[in-house]
């Protein structure tokens, strides 16, 4: 559902978004192919989460079992997070 939520956005966004949303178009169209990018990665990367009292630990079941792809996983969560602070700095910026 992800996919086709994302998606629909992007279509939406380029077909139907006005003039006056300029260039806050282009951030709505990272946010859904970055979403969509997330997606894949996530079932690409069978990705599990132990949690034994204090310890945090995170695991792949995928077909690229070493810590390079972990971390890829879960560096690539971060993205988001700063897309969020330059959505906000954007708006900020505009009505000021």
């Amino acid at each position: 559902t992800g996919i086709l939520c994302n998606a629909l956005m992007l279509y939406l966004v380029y077909n139907f978004s006005r003039k006056s949303l300029g260039t806050y178009k282009y951030l709505l169209i990272t946010f859904a192919s970055y979403d969509i990018f997330l997606i894949f990665v996530h079932a690409s990367i069978n990705h599990q989460v132990i949690i034994v009292g204090t310890t945090f630990a995170s695991i792949s079941w995928s077909f690229g079992e070493s810590r390079h792809f972990t971390a890829f996983y879960c560096a690539s969560f971060t993205v988001p997070f700063t897309l969020m602070i330059i959505h906000f700095l954007y708006r900020y910026w505009t009505i000021r």
